[in-house]
């Protein structure tokens, strides 16, 4: 498995192309997407190999059409993020930030004493919905010292490689991140 995440503002302005026509109210979310397809289109290109792709929507969830690539998106505040695998994936980011664990602990009927508690979980949930399948193994970890990423697959997960694209002397380029996991 594969993960490969950018940094927005080393990024912005983003390259309307990659809107694909696709407009939402929020220039964030116009940010967002933009700033995901590019990641996904240049990863495909300069890692996998694969020039030509056409991405379809499977209940609500984006996939390569006619290639057993998996892949699945996740942001959050400054980081896009796109997990890659050989079966299905489910990815969930989050910023850590200061919460009300005895409100949340309450909600979910659940008992979260750190932050890390309350981010495992919320991050675990989201992948799962994201996975769109049974859960065979989670990978939590600590991304950028301030994000909490989960990758959820149907797969045991053996071993993650991170990547992060950086913008140098005009071009892009990926470099190898060495990431607990």
């Amino acid at each position: 498995m594969k993960v490969f995440f950018l940094k927005k503002e080393e990024f912005l302005p983003y390259d309307k192309k990659f809107l694909y026509g696709n407009l939402y109210k929020s220039e964030k979310r116009n940010i967002e997407f933009a700033l995901s397809r590019f990641l996904l289109d240049y990863v495909l290109k300069n890692v996998y190999n694969i020039e030509k792709y056409e991405i379809e929507t499977v209940n609500n969830k984006p996939k390569l059409k006619n290639n057993s690539l998996c892949f699945n998106i996740s942001h959050s505040k400054e980081i896009i993020l796109i997990g890659f695998s050989n079966s299905e994936i489910g990815v969930d980011v989050e910023l850590i930030k200061e919460k009300n664990l005895e409100k949340f602990s309450k909600y979910f009927n659940k008992e979260f004493s750190t932050l890390n508690d309350f981010y495992n979980f919320w991050t675990k949930y989201e992948a799962e919905i994201k996975l769109q399948n049974k859960v065979k193994c989670f990978k939590s970890l600590i991304l950028e010292d301030n994000y909490y990423l989960t990758l959820a697959s149907v797969k045991e997960i053996k071993k993650v490689e991170f990547y992060k694209l950086i913008k140098n002397n005009g071009g892009v380029v990926i470099k190898e991140m060495k990431i607990e996991n």
